[in-house]
């Protein structure tokens, strides 16, 4: 979809130009990271319409928003191996004392799994 004149996206590319090299890669962060919150939203409130239990995992979280994110970027085999490491490490990361449900679960990056 393209609703942008040409026009207008010159001004715009060169506006963004003008930013330094660190505020444009702040802003790319900035909007990946509020998507993912997106993500994790939607995962959250599609887990509570279909789930007998009000709280998803933070390993059924992460694992959900890995998918939603990085899905395509790997075939089916690699996905699962993936998911399975995350499932274990936000296990390790929750420790034995913390619950995996408790907002002060460290939650493991996505993109680590992937090396």
């Amino acid at each position: 979809m393209k609703d942008t004149t040409d026009r207008v996206a010159k001004v715009y590319q060169a506006m963004l130009m003008q930013r330094s090299g660190e505020e444009r890669m702040r802003m790319a962060f900035g909007m990946f990271q509020f998507a993912r919150s997106l993500v994790r939203a939607s995962v959250r409130e599609r887990y509570r319409k279909h789930s007998a239990t009000e709280n998803i995992s933070a390993a059924e979280e992460t694992t959900e928003v890995f998918r939603r994110t990085y899905g395509r970027d790997f075939d089916p085999e690699t996905l699962q191996r993936i998911a399975r490491h995350l499932v274990r490490f936000s296990a390790l990361s929750a420790g034995p004392d913390s619950t995996a449900n408790s907002s002060s679960t460290r939650r493991p990056d996505p993109g680590a799994a992937a090396c």
